[in-house]
């Protein structure tokens, strides 16, 4: 009976010392809007303390939509036309700053990808995804509204060259910024291949 209570008595230690030492960690994602919305830096430091405020351990903060960027990429479009042009005519560059900001409060700070946001906005639609209409998702009927352009916007991993050119992009960012990880968002949004068997491609 002694034997059986020790047994019981050295379980339970186990299980109370394994869950004493397994951590939950809070993840907070960011779209970045607003901080294309801040005039100032003051404005925008604000933002970052509010989501230092929420203690989270991680933080993904939006940095491509994917060929949309949110910062003065070499490779592709970035939003113009709004607020933080201020912050850029100023000399700051608004990711690197969020960045620095939330690492220096001990957050854990990774770029997040959206690998094929549909959003049906033109200013969205970048010149590469336009020269490369075939190897979009959508078929080019002609229609300029928000679904159709959308659909053209949701490109097909399939090929070479989408993958490259997103590739390149996600290299620009982990050379250009201090991140601590990249995270490839695949919930914006399927579908991502049109055909998994690429040899009827002849790629």
């Amino acid at each position: 009976m002694k034997s059986s209570k020790k047994i019981v008595l050295v379980v339970l230690s186990i299980i109370f010392g394994l869950v004493g030492i397994v951590q939950t960690d809070l993840l907070i994602t960011c779209d970045f809007d607003s901080v294309r919305n801040c005039k100032t830096f003051d404005e925008m430091m604000q933002i970052a303390d509010t989501m230092i405020s929420a203690r989270p351990d991680v933080l993904a903060m939006d940095a491509a939509s994917p060929d949309f960027c949110n910062y003065k990429s070499s490779i592709e479009r970035y939003k113009t036309g709004t607020n933080w042009d201020d912050l850029f005519k100023a000399g700051y560059d608004p990711y690197g700053e969020m960045v620095k900001k939330l690492k220096d409060a001990g957050i854990t700070v990774v770029a997040n990808i959206r690998m094929n946001d549909s959003h049906g906005y033109t200013y969205m639609w970048t010149p590469w995804a336009r020269e490369h209409k075939e190897w979009s998702l959508g078929n080019d009927v002609g229609d300029r509204g928000h679904s159709a352009i959308g659909q053209l916007r949701t490109m097909d991993y399939a090929f070479e060259g989408v993958r490259e050119h997103r590739l390149a992009i996600i290299r620009e960012i982990i050379t250009n910024y201090d991140v601590d990880g990249i995270q490839l968002d695949f919930q914006r949004g399927a579908p991502f291949l049109s055909e998994p068997n690429l040899r009827r491609r002849n790629l």
